[in-house]
């Protein structure tokens, strides 16, 4: 008999622990479909300010950069952002970016390197990495993004950058490919790249861009100091977004891969119970045939 309640305390324990990974897959998709109803302006407006500004650096190539106005052959002073969450729950969401960054980051020993993580996990992450690392410095260790502070945070990244010349900033994060799928990334925010213009959706030559002339209502360097801050807070907040964004979907599935092995194993537990419980009722009955 004891036998028999222990499989059948088993049963309701695990039919509890179904109800809450079911509730919390549903959690997540509904945080997915709000993340991404704010994921889908982002990604415009990033296209849109990036076609804008290449454009008009073009028209004006003696502006500098000035989020990164020091010449430094050397690469010196380079900043890394790694984000990824404070949450568990979510498969190997933060695993994978580690492993990924211990195959990517490589510092220099004349580098003085200093690190921003967003969440507890990249935190603990990289306080392991500068442990092995002297010339490594924690300077801000920020709180996991959800979606009421992701503007917050970027104003605080953005803050922390502008008040000291980087050689680079650097992002390793999770980045969004589709609902099934997330992949850890790489992303150089500053210096701007120089490399080609995004795809031109008006089929305007690239040479009659060129050969544009613009009227410029204020200092062209204003203009464009404006357009390249305007320009590195959004790629942050979008970076932000989508890390959250791959994070939902990854704890979508993780939920729904527990529910369904929570399944499985109650049902082989219910097998087991009435197994248990037949082998039970014959052993009286043939004890009570036996006293006749």
């Amino acid at each position: 008999m004891s036998n028999l309640m222990q499989i059948k305390n088993r049963i309701k324990s695990i039919e509890t622990t179904k109800k809450v990974t079911h509730a919390m897959r549903l959690v997540a998709f509904s945080f997915y479909e709000q993340i991404q109803k704010k994921n889908a302006p982002l990604v415009e407006y990033q296209n849109t300010i990036l076609v804008l500004l290449d454009k008009l650096r073009k028209a004006f190539s003696a502006w500098k950069n000035p989020l990164c106005p020091i010449d430094d052959p050397l690469h010196s002073t380079p900043l890394v952002i790694f984000i990824s969450t404070s949450r568990g729950l979510c498969g190997g969401f933060h695993e994978r970016l580690a492993l990924f960054f211990e195959r990517n980051f490589l510092g220099q020993e004349h580098q003085q390197i200093d690190f921003i993580t967003v969440g507890h996990k990249s935190t603990s992450f990289i306080k392991k990495q500068i442990a092995k690392n002297s010339n490594e410095t924690l300077v801000c260790a920020l709180e996991g993004v959800n979606l009421k502070n992701s503007h917050e945070l970027t104003e605080q990244i953005f803050n922390l950058i502008a008040n000291k010349n980087y050689s680079s900033v650097t992002v390793y994060s999770n980045h969004f490919i589709s609902f099934l799928s997330q992949k850890p990334m790489r992303q150089q925010l500053l210096p701007f790249s120089e490399g080609e213009n995004p795809e031109n959706t008006n089929g305007v030559k690239e040479e009659d861009d060129l050969q544009q002339e613009y009227f410029w209502e204020q200092d062209k360097t204003i203009i464009l100091d404006t357009l390249a801050q305007t320009y590195l807070k959004n790629s942050l907040e979008l970076l932000l977004t989508q890390s959250l964004l791959a994070e939902q979907s990854a704890r979508f599935f993780a939920m729904e891969n527990a529910t369904t092995s929570a399944t499985k194993y109650i049902s082989t537990l219910k097998l087991q119970y009435n197994k248990t419980r037949q082998d039970m009722v014959t052993k009286e009955i043939i004890e009570l045939s036996a006293a006749l």
